[in-house]
Order: C-alpha cells, then structure tokens, then sequence
C-alpha cells in the first residue's frame, strides 16, 4: 500500500507522524537507561540519538518559519 501513495504524501507522512513518534520514544528510553546506569554505553548512545533527532526538529521549524517570512 505505501508504494500507491504519492511522494509527497509519503515524505508528509514520514515528518509529520513517524519522526514524532520515533523521537518520543527515543527519549522514552534515553530517560530510562539513564535513570537506570547514568554512565552506561547505551544511555550515552540513547542519549545522542535523541539530541540528534530534536535538533532535526529544530532546524525543521527554523526553514519552516524562515519559508513564512520571506
């Protein structure tokens, strides 16, 4: 079935409902293992992961807003 919808659809799709719910389970679990072993390689690991999909995020709203302005 994903390959009968469109590509934008499909990038909409991909921004607008998987990323979100990627990210906050990402999070989820880089909370987890750091409360659980602060120094551990997978809370370090987690930990990145989710810092690296909020600035994502970020940089999304900041060509979002800079689109609207210009």
């Amino acid at each position: 079935m994903w390959a009968f919808l469109s590509t934008r659809l499909r990038t909409w799709v991909l921004f607008a409902v998987a990323i979100p719910v990627i990210r906050y389970l990402v999070h989820r679990f880089s909370e987890a293992a750091q409360r659980k072993r602060p120094g551990s390689r997978s809370a370090s690991l987690l930990s990145k992961a989710d810092s690296t999909l909020a600035s994502f995020a970020s940089r999304r709203e900041r060509k979002r807003a800079r689109k609207t302005r210009s």
